[in-house]
């Protein structure tokens, strides 16, 4: 009975922990676009400007690539994935600049999302005990291969439809 109390404490504290970090994309934009009309003067000033893209159905919701743009050459932008709670999937980077490239189900955009996404995890200082890297054709980068694998302490196959990358509901873990 007590380790169940216990479990239920641990519980209920990780689900605030979870509705806690979720950010409302409409508040966070008011609030970055005070930070991007503070002079250079002000300690939160900062030399790219960034206004979150929220969703056009519900704008608590945040939009999959989130782009931020310099502010003395507009022509330098860098961009992230995130999920629809706002919580980044990479960190700003240009090579994500394709509008596309968050949401896409070709092979080649959704690798270097993932490869951005484990170079966030590790620069974040989290131990990557197994990943998954997506396992594109050599004559096609947009298509899959037919068996897609985790890499890493954890040894896991399963087969994917090679247009999409979506997991086929008879594949077999290995």
């Amino acid at each position: 009975m007590e380790k169940l109390l216990v479990l239920l404490i641990v519980a209920t504290a990780l689900l605030s922990l979870t509705f806690a970090t979720t950010i409302n994309c409409k508040k966070q934009k008011a609030k970055e676009k005070a930070i991007n009309k503070l002079g250079i003067e002000s300690d939160e000033y900062r030399e790219w400007r960034y206004v979150p893209a929220c969703s056009d159905k519900d704008e608590a919701q945040w939009k999959p690539q989130q782009c931020q743009v310099h502010k003395n050459n507009k022509r330098l932008k860098q961009c992230r994935c995130v999920k629809s709670d706002g919580t980044p999937i990479t960190k700003f980077t240009a090579n994500l600049n394709n509008p596309k490239i968050c949401t896409s189900n070709n092979c080649d955009d959704a690798a270097v999302v993932r490869d951005y996404g484990y170079e966030m995890l590790v620069a974040d200082g989290i131990m990557v005990d197994a990943f998954y890297f997506p396992s594109c054709q050599r004559r096609n980068r947009k298509k899959w291969t037919p068996v897609q694998c985790m890499e890493g302490m954890i040894q896991s196959c399963w087969s994917v439809d090679v247009k999409t990358g979506e997991r086929l509901p008879d594949s077999i873990n290995n």
